[in-house]
């Protein structure tokens, strides 16, 4: 998104760490990166940093995204710019009663706040107060669709020596969180062929989790785990089948990264996952492994369905191209900068 709004705006980004991640590199020239000096995600001396920033730059234009940098961005705002915040998610652990006072004085402070899918949009109608929910548009996240449908699949054995060009390659993307709920997909490993093997590319808290399952279920051979990458789209061209099982999900990004590559797509049944795969891709209750493994074989073994599901997601992905998301975007900072 920063590389397509800095061909025609200057543009800054603010990172409150991961100063060394493998993202940056695919950031334009074009785009100025600054990362806070400031130990610590949460370190509460992260909010004089950011609000100083902001007012020594003379931004229009604040853009932000994710807690705590929501919290710490308005604390003493610039008079002079125009505050807008992005909600990525339909659940997190805020979402507590005895939160909502303290959350709708946060929001308040916003000029406009984004929701990234319809089931964002209608889980803060259930959190924000009417005022502030007024404040909220509805922009579909949206992917570079041009780099899924070009990129060059690799031969299954370079991605995994052992793999054999008849195996058939399950795909998951995502981090190893409670939420994205990888133990479904290997739990379902253990009712289809051999042939039917998994690879999970991410990282995060429950890798060891679902290493030591995968172990536990003699199915070493059939999961692979690869770690993060930076080869996503040939990894997602390379696969047969892709598969979110997340428990709760924003937008499902992963989703139409795989439909962008003609790729079938099978997803949990969940609010923001929903509304991208619904009747273009194949929904499963969540946590349900014998479902999953069924509808995997339903697809994997019928030629003529397996291609409907491929044209249908070439059809879908068409709708989520970043160059949409991107002008709804610059269209909003307009008119947040001349409202009066």
């Amino acid at each position: 998104m920063s590389n397509y709004i800095s061909k025609a705006n200057d543009v800054s980004i603010l990172l409150l760490e991961n100063k060394d991640s493998i993202y940056l590199n695919k950031i334009s020239n074009k785009v100025k990166v600054y990362v806070s000096p400031v130990k610590g995600i949460r370190n509460f001396r992260q909010a004089k940093y950011i609000n100083k920033f902001i007012k020594d730059n003379q931004f229009k234009i604040v853009h932000v995204n994710l807690f705590p940098a929501m919290y710490f961005s308005v604390f003493k705002k610039s008079k002079t710019a125009k505050y807008i915040f992005t909600e990525h998610n339909t659940h997190n652990k805020r979402r507590k009663w005895y939160f909502k006072f303290i959350e709708n004085i946060i929001y308040s402070k916003y000029d406009a706040i984004v929701a990234i899918s319809e089931g964002v949009k209608n889980d803060l109608k259930k959190w924000l107060n009417k005022k502030n929910f007024k404040k909220v548009n509805l922009i579909n996240n949206g992917i570079d669709i041009e780099k899924f449908d070009s990129a060059i699949a690799y031969q299954k054995n370079e991605i995994i020596p052992n793999f054999e060009k008849d195996d058939k390659i399950l795909l998951m993307v995502g981090r190893f969180t409670a939420q994205k709920d990888q133990d479904t997909i290997i739990k379902a490993l253990t009712i289809l062929p051999k042939k039917f093997k998994l690879v999970l590319v991410g990282d995060g808290e429950r890798v060891k989790t679902c290493h030591d399952l995968a172990s536990e279920l003699k199915l070493d051979n059939r999961v692979k785990f690869l770690g993060i990458r930076n080869d996503i789209e040939r990894i997602t061209k390379t696969a047969d089948l892709c598969i979110v099982s997340s428990n709760w999900e924003g937008f499902g990004l992963v989703a139409v990264e795989a439909m962008a590559a003609e790729k079938p797509v099978i997803a949990s049944d969940v609010e923001g996952l929903n509304g991208v795969v619904s009747n273009y891709g194949v929904l499963f209750e969540p946590k349900n492994y014998v479902i999953l493994a069924d509808e995997i074989t339903k697809i994997l073994t019928d030629k003529n369905l397996y291609v409907e599901y491929t044209i249908k997601s070439k059809e879908r992905a068409k709708f989520y191209s970043i160059e949409k998301m991107c002008n709804q975007y610059l269209e909003l900072y307009e008119r947040e900068l001349f409202k009066k």
